[in-house]
Parts: structure tokens; C-alpha cells; sequence
């Protein structure tokens, strides 16, 4: 008895086993083809990972040439207003070395001069 039930068991068994194969040479294909498209999302996904990290870093560089650019402008303007100041001098000691040949000049001359209208104009620098 215990022979029978054990052959019976194992039929059943094999029953099974060959149910199972059948099913899953039936599913194989689809399931490699599946797998396949898994790997190739894998793929495009690593793909667009390094994308999206080229695209951060120049996004971050363009960032940080703002930033300078930035940090420039007040810089170039304090340069610029120096520069005026600088040009207002220069013009200011060109007008005096004018006045000042004019000057010289009269008194090289011998002639009574009145100095009033020589005087520089007040400016405040």
C-alpha cells in the first residue's frame, strides 16, 4: 500500500512538473522579452541620469557667472564714477595751466593786467 500511494504521489508529481514546464515554455518568450525591455528602460533611464547631471552643472555654472557678473557690476560702477572724478580733475588742471600760460604770457609782456577775471571758477570735486 504504502508502494501505491507513493507511485500514485509521484504521478501526480510528475503531472504537475509537466503542467508547470508546459506553462512556462508557453510564457519563455514573453517573459525574455520582458526582461529585455526592462533592460533597456534601465538603459534610457541611466541615460537621462546623465543628462539631467551635465544639464545641473551647466545650469550651475551659468548660476555662478551670474553671481560674478554680478558682484562686477558694482565694481565697474565704482570704477566709473572714480574715473569722473579723475576726468574732472584733469580738466580742472587743464583750465589752470591755461590760465596760467595766459598769465605768464601778460607778464612776459610788461602790460598792467587786472587778475580778477584769471580766477578759477568754485567747484566742489
Amino acid at each position: 500500500e504504502l508502494d501505491l500511494k507513493e507511485v500514485r504521489r509521484k504521478e501526480q508529481h510528475d503531472v504537475v512538473a509537466n503542467t508547470l514546464k508546459k506553462r512556462v515554455l508557453l510564457q519563455h518568450r514573453e517573459f525574455v522579452e520582458a526582461i529585455h525591455q526592462v533592460g533597456l528602460v534601465k538603459t534610457d533611464l541611466r541615460d537621462t541620469s546623465v543628462v539631467c547631471g551635465a544639464a545641473k552643472q551647466r545650469i550651475r555654472a551659468s548660476k555662478d557667472h551670474i553671481a560674478v557678473r554680478g558682484l562686477m557690476i558694482p565694481k565697474l560702477d565704482r570704477r566709473r564714477h572714480n574715473l569722473r572724478a579723475v576726468q574732472e580733475l584733469v580738466d580742472a588742471m587743464h583750465a589752470l595751466h591755461e590760465k596760467y600760460d595766459r598769465v605768464m604770457g601778460l607778464l612776459d609782456s610788461h602790460k598792467p593786467v587786472s587778475y580778477t577775471h584769471l580766477t578759477l571758477p568754485t567747484k566742489r570735486i
